[in-house]
């Protein structure tokens, strides 16, 4: 994995550089590829591609290009220490791009696929039963990674959680009995 790390880090600065002398010799059109390096190399400068490429050769990161455009959603200040985080922590695109997400920094704070109305009381308490169920799990599992400041609180949303999850079944199982 070094190796293709390593290469990584100089395909990077290979392709900042080929689409430069392509650009500046206009020999072909610019294909998508060219456009997504034109935009890395318009918002990180030539410091930021090496000093990238050290680290992940230092750190035998997985970093890659599709981490840089995925950070360009980033605002600039913050732009360069996600990087440099993501390069130390060797995290994956999707790891990235999940961190991208929960970040205040985010230019797409909002975005994302448009909630959904449920008019049916029994679907929306299933929905809300598995909503629920998946949250509580998700906190189950990631319990050690809360800052200690935050455990209480987490703890009485988590039992808060259960006893909402124990009333919706109780709900359910009515709605069912009814409709039986």
């Amino acid at each position: 994995m070094k190796v293709s790390v390593a290469e990584a880090a100089q395909n990077a600065m290979s392709l900042i550089t080929a689409r430069k002398l392509a650009v500046n010799s206009n020999r072909h059109m610019p294909s998508r590829a060219d456009e997504k390096i034109r935009r890395i190399e318009d918002e990180f400068t030539e410091r930021n591609i090496t000093d990238f490429a050290d680290l992940i050769r230092k750190h035998s990161s997985r970093f890659s290009i599709t981490h840089l455009l995925r950070l360009l959603v980033v605002e600039k200040k913050a732009r360069v220490l996600l990087a440099k985080e993501a390069i130390r922590k060797s995290w994956s695109v999707r790891e990235l791009s999940s961190k991208l997400q929960s970040t205040r920094t985010s230019k797409h704070r909002n975005a994302g696929r448009k909630p959904f109305i449920i008019e049916d009381p029994t679907l929306l308490l299933v929905h809300l039963e598995k909503r629920i169920d998946g949250w509580v799990r998700w906190v189950v599992q990631n319990k050690e990674q809360f800052p200690i400041e935050l455990g209480a609180e987490v703890k009485k949303a988590k039992s808060a959680m259960e006893r909402l999850q124990k009333d919706v079944e109780t709900r359910l199982n009515r709605n069912v009995a009814k409709a039986e």
